[in-house]
């Protein structure tokens, strides 16, 4: 019977060594490629965690300095009282028992006769006739105020929204709100509270 020749005999066993080395470089590559993904994720979720986390502290920071923005508008309005109305240093405190109503429209309107009577209490010598002119002044105060204002109330709607809403609520919910009292006018609040807006005017006055 013909043989083969002992040279020529297939060698199983270097194949099956091949196989196996190939299979384990290719579980190598996966592994290295699984642990570089989870890094990179890492990474990516570690750096997205301290941005949220700065972004709250720095909304803080600037809702601390914008508050004394608008605190800054109550010697914007001393002055102008100093200045126009001459109301004396030693009634600043009795201003600012007024001070809120007033950036709150409560003196204007039909209620500006009542702030005429707290010049004139405090200053008997103010001429009447200056007073628009005062509440004009007094009026442009107040826009600058609600326009300052308007930017603290976004600020804290947006960090609330930081620190309620998914994904950034895990890494800031624990933070608290930031605590800002809104001053609005005493007939704006009545709207919100009764949903009703009974005194529009679309034609100023009408003719009888």
């Amino acid at each position: 019977m013909y043989q083969l020749p002992k040279s020529v005999t297939p060698s199983w066993s270097g194949k099956s060594n091949t196989m196996r080395n190939s299979n384990g470089s290719a579980g190598l590559k996966i592994m290295v490629v699984t642990i570089a993904l989870v890094l990179i994720v890492g990474i990516v979720t570690a750096t997205w965690a301290v941005k949220t986390s700065n972004k709250e502290k720095g909304l803080t920071n600037k809702m601390e300095a914008q508050e004394q923005v608008i605190e800054a508008f109550f010697d914007k309005m001393w002055k102008i009282l100093k200045q126009q109305a001459g109301v004396t240093d030693e009634y600043k405190n009795s201003f600012g028992k007024i001070y809120k109503d007033l950036m709150a429209g409560r003196y204007s309107g039909e209620k500006k006769g009542e702030m005429m009577l707290w010049v004139k209490e405090h200053n008997p010598q103010f001429d009447t006739k200056l007073f628009d002119k005062l509440m004009i002044s007094i009026e442009a105060q107040r826009e600058g105020f609600f326009v300052e204002q308007k930017k603290i109330i976004a600020m804290v709607n947006e960090q609330k929204n930081l620190i309620e809403f998914f994904p950034s609520s895990m890494i800031v919910g624990d933070r608290e709100i930031y605590k800002y009292e809104v001053i609005s006018s005493a007939k704006a609040k009545e709207v919100m509270k009764t949903r009703q807006e009974n005194d529009v005017d679309l034609f100023n006055k009408k003719k009888e």
